[in-house]
């Protein structure tokens, strides 16, 4: 695909996948990253994809999938929107919902106001948020 092609296409999807916030770069490696996951063959392949690029798979292409998913739908590409949103749901089952039910239920097993305090403290260093005790 010649590069004016790419750009088109970039230009096209981001208009139809809307409220990501994403530059050429990112639609690229996206898209390359899905292409890899479609094609592979088991889950230890699909393991090793997902250890050689944890860098970008957060929860903005997780987003992304789930957009891109509907988009082949609507486009009738129905075999590639359902491998597609069965991506979504193992990484958003494994990167998303998997750790807030760990924190839930941590945060359960806490017996009293200071040890939920001392679960909670590390994870708000780094944020924004402060917690206070009272």
């Amino acid at each position: 695909m010649r590069k004016t092609d790419n750009c088109s296409l970039f230009t096209v999807h981001c208009s139809l996948i809307k409220n990501i916030p994403m530059n050429e770069q990112q639609f690229n490696q996206y898209t390359q990253l899905i292409g890899l996951f479609l094609y592979c063959n088991n889950e230890e392949e699909r393991e090793k994809i997902l250890q050689d690029n944890a860098a970008i798979i957060d929860e903005q292409f997780i987003t992304f999938l789930e957009k891109y998913a509907r988009f082949l739908a609507e486009k009738g590409q129905r075999d590639k929107a359902n491998k597609v949103t069965q991506l979504f749901q193992f990484l958003y089952e494994e990167l998303i919902l998997t750790p807030c039910v760990y924190l839930i239920d941590t945060l359960l097993s806490c017996s009293n106001q200071e040890e939920l305090m001392e679960t909670l403290q590390p994870r708000f260093r780094t944020s924004k948020c402060s917690i206070k005790n009272t």
